[in-house]
């Protein structure tokens, strides 16, 4: 998946579009989270929604992988 999502972040950056006010380039920001059978639909979503604020907060075509191993009381 991470292989994957760093193919669409160069895809994405590479292809710059046009609009009448110009031309525009895009990035993305990708969180992902290994579904292992140990975590609740909830932990989990709320790990890769972590993940991809932190990819945003580094300035776009990044990618960050959340730990998937369970935190002290889950």
């Amino acid at each position: 998946a991470q292989a994957a999502a760093g193919r669409l972040c160069s895809l994405v950056a590479a292809h710059p579009f046009a609009t009448g006010k110009g031309v525009f380039s895009l990035s993305l920001s990708v969180g992902l989270v290994e579904i292992n059978g140990r975590l609740t639909v909830d932990d989990l979503l709320s790990r890769v929604d972590t993940a991809m604020y932190q990819a945003k907060g580094h300035g776009g075509n990044d990618i960050v992988v959340a730990s998937s191993r369970p935190t002290e009381g889950t």
